[in-house]
């Protein structure tokens, strides 16, 4: 069933520099760390909690890592000329020593490999290039267990398999089973040495599941009708209990919602793609779905869009939706562009939306190692989408955190 999606009063506004992609927040020191798109580069800088915006303004606060297009390492997000990239942007992660910005960099062969920057807040932090040799590691996503004396991260090799290791064992590559790909990959399990993942039962449907590293043990999550990928377990506030979310239905338009149980998690609640009119009878797909928590409730926000074959061509839009209130709300202006990557943090009790959009794009560049740049894209800050949260002031300050998507889970899994 596809749904309308009732729009509410909205500020979508264009925020720091030009050509930022991928920003990821830590809450609780207010710093954002995100990749430059034309030049790669990998800047550090922090958030004004009353304000949502950049200090400075364009971002640029303290260059962590030279993109490989400014005579650097740094690797470019998802392909060119040399082969695949980061398939991820920089991330935050937390282990007893501090916290760190993993990235992925190209080695003096051209291969992708897993560097860190830090510890942050010190006042020397060094890079460390993790792993060496092999055939290629990108799209790091590293713990956030502030217990951990060594961290450990999760990467996707050249082929697109899915490894694991501890930090200072990074070339001992551990697998991990996995049988279909969306587009946000294995994520760790609050408070668990463990990862999600994706499995065929014995009626050959893709599930959800559970991969426990510290056992070697899989186990499936879920056990009804339809494939499903992109599976997030979260702590959900007003449950008491742990949650999970994954999409599904056909053509991915629904998000599907499961509290825990057994011997298979309950489905709770189902979150259908609301219409969006992208022409030629095409079918609305949700993609990038992530959790995010506000006031004691479970929220999600994801991107709709046409996401068969993956075209930056095509139109799409971000809503909101909670575990409360399934029906979709639109969280964006209007208009065709593609926009991407919705990432939610609440600051000093103000909600926070991040996009980014794409403004121009060159296939040759992108796809066939072509002169000129593959694309072009600008951040957006979206304010007052949520009926019950106050409205964001106007100017700019300094900074203090608490809750978000992807950076709330990890803040937790830290806890």
């Amino acid at each position: 069933m596809f749904l309308e999606s009732t729009a509410i009063a909205l500020e979508d506004v264009v925020i720091g520099g030009t050509n930022v992609i991928d920003p990821e927040i830590f809450e609780e020191t207010n710093e954002v760390v995100w990749q430059d798109a034309v030049t790669l580069n990998i800047w550090l800088c922090k958030v004004d909690p009353q304000t949502g915006r950049f200090i400075p303004p364009d971002g640029k606060g303290q260059l962590v890592r030279l993109g490989s297009q400014a005579g650097g390492n740094a690797a470019p997000p998802w392909w060119d000329a040399d082969g695949w990239g980061s398939l991820n942007g920089p991330e935050f992660g937390v282990n007893a020593n501090g916290r760190y910005i993993y990235m992925t960099v190209r080695d003096g062969q051209g291969v992708n490999q897993v560097a860190r920057f830090g510890p942050l807040g010190t006042s020397n932090p060094v890079y460390t290039q993790l792993t060496t040799g092999g055939s290629g590691r990108g799209g790091a996503l590293p713990t956030t267990y502030a217990d951990f004396l060594v961290g450990a991260t999760v990467t996707l090799s050249n082929d697109i398999l899915p490894t694991w290791r501890f930090d200072n064992q990074s070339n001992l590559d551990n697998p991990l089973n996995m049988d279909a790909f969306g587009l946000k990959g294995p994520r760790w399990v609050p408070g668990q040495f463990a990862l999600t993942t994706i499995l065929r039962d014995s009626q050959k449907t893709l599930q959800a599941a559970v991969a426990d590293l510290a056992n070697n043990q899989y186990t499936i999550l879920t056990n009804d009708a339809g494939d499903k990928t992109d599976a997030i377990i979260f702590d959900a506030p007003e449950l008491g209990t742990k949650a999970l979310m994954c999409i599904t239905g056909k053509n991915k338009n629904q998000i599907a919602v499961y509290r825990q149980s057994s011997p298979f998690w309950t489905r709770i609640a189902t979150i259908d793609a609301p219409k969006f009119p992208l022409g030629g009878g095409r079918t609305s797909s949700i993609f990038l779905a992530e959790p995010f928590f506000y006031r004691g409730k479970t929220y999600f926000s994801f991107a709709v869009g046409k996401i068969a074959g993956f075209s930056l061509l095509s139109p799409s839009r971000i809503y909101v939706a909670s575990l409360e209130n399934p029906n979709p709300v639109q969280a964006c202006r209007n208009g065709l562009s593609f926009r991407f990557d919705p990432e939610v943090v609440v600051l000093n009790d103000k909600v926070y939306l991040y996009y980014y959009e794409f403004m121009s794009l060159n296939l040759g560049a992108l796809f066939g190692g072509g002169p000129g740049t593959p694309f072009t894209t600008r951040l957006r800050l979206v304010t007052d989408f949520l009926p019950d949260a106050p409205a964001s002031t106007a100017a700019p300050a300094a900074a203090t955190a608490p809750s978000s998507a992807r950076e709330t889970v990890k803040a937790r899994i830290a806890r």
